[in-house]
């Protein structure tokens, strides 16, 4: 089963039942995520963070009916990331199939909560300087955040350990 790590900010605005974290929880492949919400120009978005890669997706402009399809809204954000990284179909099939099941669990990375603050800082920074807010989308920003090399990676990009952690895991299917 893999982890969704919620702020308790998300956890709230979700209504679950939080539960422990399994002792011997391993992770997998591409792991774990991190997910909190918050608001821009009062519109809700949450946004997700890998914890091996650093990869994000960012969802805008939800209403609070949404967050009862949690679980579709992060399905269908990481298969669009997985489209914007090129990712072949048959491994972005095996890797969508792996999140079938999700637990939901609190933090416990302030490292992985500090990306996250950034990668929002830098949402709310990108859009709120543009004119024309309709000319820019999610997916322009999930595009630019994950080409952006990060000191945590060594000067890596996301989609560029994304791109090899796919490659160590999943050679023998290309």
């Amino acid at each position: 089963m893999r982890l969704i790590h919620c702020t308790n900010k998300l956890i709230k605005e979700l209504k679950v039942v939080v539960q422990d974290k399994e002792i011997n929880h391993k992770e997998l492949t591409l792991g774990d995520w991190y997910a909190n919400f918050f608001i821009f120009n009062r519109r809700n978005c949450l946004m997700f963070v890998n914890t091996k890669t650093l990869c994000a997706f960012v969802v805008p402009d939800l209403l609070k009916k949404d967050f009862l399809k949690f679980h579709d809204i992060f399905i269908n954000g990481l298969t669009n990331l997985l489209d914007i990284a090129a990712i072949n179909s048959d491994v972005k099939n095996e890797i969508i199939k792996e999140y079938v099941n999700i637990q939901i669990v609190k933090t416990d990375s302030k490292s992985i909560l500090g990306s996250m603050n950034d990668y929002i800082q830098l949402y709310k920074w990108t859009l709120g300087g543009l004119e024309d807010k309709r000319k820019w989308t999610s997916g322009k920003y999930n595009i630019q955040v994950n080409k952006r090399p990060s000191i945590k990676l060594k000067f890596r990009t996301p989609f560029e350990v994304l791109a090899d952690l796919i490659k160590d895991e999943y050679s023998d299917n290309e």
